[in-house]
């Protein structure tokens, strides 16, 4: 199979999930408020601490993606690079969590992180309950979905979502490189690598499987972004 063929089933299949993306989540009231600079300083405060929480977890869904991964090192090595780029590959101040919570301290200069450098007010239900979607869908997920899931129903999507971020949080002085370089260097080769693996397969089973742990990510998505819209602006 030439991974680096790129079946037109496979591309029909990724606009039609990054359409489905666009209606159900970043058409939404998450990120049309941040689109549409509607969220006030303590809205984005509250934002920060639990947005800290949530991306702390992400390792666990790399960590399970990998789990599901054929015994086949061209599978389970770009996800491993992935991870790497979690942690800065060793080059200091450049981990995830490091920019993140520079981040989080230009918004809130005395804000308390706790030993591990998750913020010490506690995360909300839907933040744990996001992660416990995505692991139970994982532990019985063939390799095409939990990749399908990783791929086109996240790392496809991350720019799009960051990018409406930005807008909310520009113009307002704070450090925004955590965002930018997920933007401009991180995301679309983390896809990049996904989408090498899977877009050369044409047949309806694969596609359907791919197809599956996309969408499953995107109703997941949809799910949390609609509970943390409801945090910052019901609660």
């Amino acid at each position: 199979m030439n991974v680096n063929t790129v079946s037109n089933a496979y591309l029909i299949l990724e606009n039609e999930i990054a359409k489905m993306f666009d209606e159900q989540v970043i058409n939404g009231p998450f990120y049309s408020a941040f689109s549409q600079r509607k969220l006030t300083d303590e809205q984005i405060a509250k934002f920060s601490i639990q947005y800290g929480h949530h991306r702390c977890y992400f390792h666990q869904l790399l960590g399970a993606t990998i789990a599901c991964a054929p015994p086949c090192d061209k599978w389970w090595a770009p996800i491993v690079e992935n991870l790497y780029d979690e942690c800065g590959r060793g080059v200091a101040g450049m981990g995830h969590g490091e920019l993140y919570n520079t981040y989080l301290k230009s918004v809130i200069p005395d804000v308390e992180l706790t030993a591990f450098g998750t913020p010490a007010i506690p995360a909300e239900d839907f933040i744990f309950e996001y992660n416990r979607l995505a692991l139970d869908f994982y532990k019985n997920a063939t390799y095409l979905e939990a990749f399908g899931y990783m791929g086109p129903g996240n790392e496809l999507l991350t720019i799009p979502m960051y990018k409406s971020i930005l807008i909310g949080l520009e113009e307002r002085g704070y450090d925004l490189n955590f965002w930018k370089i997920h933007i401009e260097e991180v995301e679309e080769e983390h896809y990049g690598s996904i989408r090498n693996l899977l877009s050369s397969y044409e047949d309806e089973e694969s596609l359907k499987q791919i197809e599956n742990g996309a969408k499953t990510s995107i109703e997941h998505m949809k799910w949390f972004y609609n509970e943390f819209y409801d945090y910052l602006f019901l609660k």
